[in-house]
């Protein structure tokens, strides 16, 4: 059974993996301030906020994750929220 990996997990190993720091990627994405870029990276890695498709694009783009695997991702989350939503309904 494969570990459960979640757009959030993906973009935090992807920036670990290169060896960027919160900051770095969203200075990358545009974001002016250290501590406006750690606190957006830090809500998408710990999945309080997914980005905006857009945005997603271009960190799949900086990290070099394959977009199928973004997208895969994406549609297992939405699926398992569905899944939770539905519970007891």
């Amino acid at each position: 059974m494969s570990k459960r990996v979640s757009v959030g997990q993906l973009i935090k190993e992807a920036r670990e993996r290169r060896g960027m720091t919160q900051h770095e990627l969203g200075a990358k994405l545009g974001m002016r301030t250290i501590e406006s870029s750690q606190v957006q990276i830090s809500r998408y890695e710990n999945d309080v906020f997914r980005p905006p498709t857009a945005t997603l694009v271009r960190i799949a783009r900086i990290l070099k994750i394959p977009i199928g695997k973004v997208t895969a991702t994406v549609l297992k989350d939405e699926a398992r929220r569905l899944k939770d939503a539905t519970k007891g309904v």
